[in-house]
C-alpha cells in the first residue's frame, strides 16, 4: 500500500526540519589534590559523564581528552577552553574533589569554550564510601547541566504595555520604569503592578521562564476620585451653555416674532403701495434660534454626562423643565 501525498509531506517535512546539535561536553580528569587514589579519581569521573548523559548530553569519550593532554595536568581556564576548541565541545567539565577520613567534598565547574565559568555546583558527604559518592556527584552534575542550559535559553523577561502609556511599572515593590517596558525578571513568581495618576492601580501575578517573554497588557480606568474631579469640571460649562442657549432662544423666538412687522406707524408707502418701515429679521432670528438650541442641547448633554460620571449616592439633583415663562434649571 503506498503512501497519500498527505502522508508523503509529513515525511518530507519531518526529514527537512534540520535537527539541533548535540550539546558537547568535556570531562578533565579529576583533580584529587593528592588525597584521592587514582581509581577512585577514575569512578567519580565516569559518574559525572553520567550525570551529564542524564541531561541528555554528549559526552566526549575521556581517552579522547586524555589521549588530548598527554598526561598534563589541566588547571585554568585557559587550559579548559583550549581542551574545548580542540575537541569542539560546548564546555568543559573540572572537578576538584578531597578527601579525609571518609569525608568527602565536591566542587564541580562548568567551563564554557570561549572562557569563563559557566555554573558551579558542590557536593559533600560525611562518613560516606565512594559508590555513595558517586552517586550523589552524578545527580550533582545533572543540575550543574541544567544551570547551563538554562544560560543558553537566556534570562526570563516580561514585556508591559498599557493604555494610556506612561504609567509606573512595580515589579515586587520596586519601580523599574514607565510603560512600555522589557525588563529582565529572575525565574520563579512575580508581582507586577501599574500606578498611573488620576487611575486605578492594578496588578498581576505572572511565572517567569528562562528564555521565553510574557507580555501584560493593562487597560487601565479611571479612578472615582479622578471621575469626580472630571465631573466637578463640567457643571460649569453645562450651567453657562444653558444660560447662553437660554438668552439666544429668548432673543432668536423675539425676532422672529417681529418680522415684516412695520417699525412706523403710520408708514411710508413705496410706489407699489407697500410699507418700506418693516423689520427685517428674518434671518437674524433663524440664526440665534438654532444657535440657541445648540447651546441648550450642549448643556442637556453634559448635564447628563456629569450624572452618569458621579456616584449615584451623591450626584446633585439637575433637573431642566420648560414652564409657561419658558426654560429654567433646578438643582
Amino acid at each position: 500500500m503506498g503512501l497519500g501525498f498527505g502522508a508523503w509531506w509529513i515525511v518530507a517535512s519531518v526529514l527537512a526540519t534540520p535537527s539541533r546539535a548535540p550539546v558537547r561536553v568535556a570531562v578533565l580528569p579529576v583533580d584529587g589534590a593528592g588525597t584521592l587514589p587514582p581509581t577512585n579519581a577514575a569512578r567519580i569521573r565516569e559518574s559525572i559523564a553520567i550525570g551529564l548523559r542524564r541531561a541528555d548530553l554528549e559526552v566526549i569519550d575521556s581517552n579522547v581528552v586524555d589521549g588530548l593532554l598527554e598526561g598534563q595536568d589541566c588547571q585554568g581556564t585557559g587550559c579548559a577552553t583550549a581542551v574545548a576548541h580542540h575537541l569542539s565541545a560546548d564546555w568543559v567539565v573540572h572537578a576538584q574533589v578531597t578527601a579525609a577520613d571518609s569525608v568527602y567534598d565536591a566542587r564541580l565547574e562548568a567551563i564554557g569554550a570561549k572562557g569563563g565559568t559557566l555554573a558551579t555546583a558542590t557536593e559533600g558527604c560525611k562518613i560516606c564510601g565512594l559508590e555513595e559518592l558517586t552517586q550523589l556527584v552524578a545527580g550533582r552534575t545533572a543540575a550543574l547541566a541544567t544551570k547551563v542550559g538554562a544560560l543558553d535559553l537566556g534570562p526570563p523577561r516580561v514585556e508591559v504595555r498599557s493604555e494610556p502609556s506612561g504609567a509606573e511599572v512595580w515589579i515586587d515593590d520596586e519601580l523599574v520604569g514607565h510603560t512600555p517596558l522589557e525588563h529582565v525578571v529572575g525565574p520563579g513568581e512575580h508581582v507586577v503592578r501599574l500606578a498611573y495618576d488620576g487611575y486605578s492601580a492594578q496588578r498581576r501575578r505572572v511565572m517567569a521562564v528562562e528564555g521565553t517573554t510574557d507580555t501584560l497588557r493593562f487597560e487601565l480606568l479611571p479612578s472615582p476620585v479622578a471621575q469626580q474631579k472630571a465631573a466637578r469640571r463640567l457643571q460649569p460649562w453645562a450651567i453657562a451653555s444653558l444660560g447662553a442657549g437660554t438668552v439666544a432662544l429668548g432673543a432668536g423666538v423675539t425676532l422672529l416674532a417681529i418680522d415684516e412687522r412695520p417699525f412706523r406707524n403710520p408708514c411710508d408707502p413705496d410706489p407699489q403701495g407697500r410699507c418700506a418701515q418693516r423689520y427685517d429679521t428674518l434671518g437674524g432670528g433663524i440664526a440665534l434660534t438654532v444657535a440657541g438650541g445648540v447651546l441648550l442641547a450642549t448643556g442637556v448633554a453634559l448635564l447628563v454626562l456629569d450624572r452618569r460620571r458621579q456616584p449615584s449616592d451623591t450626584h446633585a439633583d439637575h433637573r431642566v423643565r420648560l414652564s409657561r415663562g419658558g426654560l429654567g434649571l433646578a438643582f
